[in-house]
């Protein structure tokens, strides 16, 4: 078996890679994967990402290890470009774990019948996005994916003129206040709401008062994945509403001591030692952190170091992103109080299924 990485794409935003496992005898591609280094959001900022998708294997190829040697390969090559994680949408958790990856983010569906939305009122009514607000409706998902976990780092307006789906805008008094991104499937008498981008609540209401004007041809509204915009949550309190979750969305650190650089940690000074348990190097170690103002200094020290806190990397992943604040996979070792601060609950999601 021969294993062959040919570059696909590439710009100043985006490197893709398609791998494939060929058989010399026979020439056939017996496993393949799409590889791809992009940005995706980390608090304030956003953090080298390395994406996994179009993960095939032929049955007859199976069970010998070709997708773990893609994505060793990958993993190594990702931290080339900078990557500290890997993302993918698993077919199976298990089958990803064996390779580190742990479910950081879920994809919550909500249903509702549009006539609920009638308690909400617009400021304003939507327009149709013209070509003239393509750069501010760009920086508005920018502005509001600040602190969303997860979300790629949009460089064009080509994510917002998908063929199937309509994009609408909310502008108030000449500045841009939020988007709403809608597909209407007319045998259901149902509409989707893909994503949606506000600046505060009045413009949130805003986008769902709109919703209010399809209540002649149209029964109910899908929100396809509210798990990057938790704000619904509290506006559907009450409402006749169907959620529906899956786990959708898995990740591994790939470079630990860069990671904790990026965190924005909390104003008040703390440090700790933490010992990372992971197959990869450039994972496992031990390293001190010390934090203040926002911003930290990380160190690796020995091995041989008594950490404060002792946790697997899959762990680690999910209390660095938010995910739970569960101790679960974690050995604290005394005071761990400062560990346990630095990492609160945060939001994550990913409109866009890659």
């Amino acid at each position: 078996m021969r294993l062959t990485v040919t570059p696909k794409r590439r710009n100043e935003y985006v490197t893709t890679y398609r791998y494939r496992q060929m058989d010399e005898t026979s020439g056939i591609c017996a496993s393949t994967a799409l590889i791809c280094i992009r940005s995706t959001r980390f608090g304030s900022g956003f953090v080298p990402t390395m994406t996994v998708a179009d993960v095939q294997t032929l049955p007859e190829y199976r069970n010998r290890g070709l997708v773990r040697e893609m994505l060793e390969t990958a993993h190594q090559k990702a931290r080339e470009y900078g990557a500290l994680i890997a993302l993918l949408h698993p077919f199976s958790f298990d089958f990803y774990r064996k390779f580190g990856y742990e479910r950081v983010s879920n994809t919550v569906s909500a249903t509702l019948p549009i006539s609920a939305l009638n308690i909400f009122t617009a400021r304003a009514s939507l327009v149709p996005l013209e070509e003239k607000y393509h750069g501010d409706l760009l920086a508005h998902f920018r502005a509001f994916s600040q602190n969303r976990n997860l979300m790629f780092d949009r460089y064009n307006i080509a994510s917002f003129l998908k063929k199937k789906e309509e994009t609408l805008i909310f502008v108030y008094r000449e500045t841009l206040l939020g988007y709403i991104s809608i597909k209407k499937d007319i045998e259901q008498k149902s509409i989707t709401v893909t994503e949606m981008a506000f600046s505060d609540t009045d413009a949130l209401t805003t986008l769902l008062a709109h919703l209010k004007s399809y209540s002649n041809e149209f029964d109910t509204v899908c929100f396809a994945d509210i798990e990057p915009i938790p704000e619904l949550y509290s506006l559907f309190d009450g409402l006749d509403v169907k959620y529906e979750s899956r786990g959708d969305l898995a990740a591994r650190i790939l470079d630990t001591e860069g990671l904790l650089r990026a965190i924005e940690y909390p104003v008040e000074r703390g440090e700790f030692t933490l010992r990372v348990i992971d197959m990869l190097p450039c994972v496992a170690g031990v390293f001190k952190v010390i934090y203040e103002n926002k911003k930290a200094t990380v160190e690796r020290l020995s091995d041989c170091v008594v950490a404060d806190v002792t946790a697997s990397a899959p762990a680690l992943l999910r209390r660095i992103y938010g995910c739970d604040e569960s101790r679960e996979g974690f050995i604290l070792h005394g005071d761990a109080s400062d560990f346990l601060r630095a990492f609160p609950k945060r939001i994550n999601g990913l409109f866009e299924h890659f």
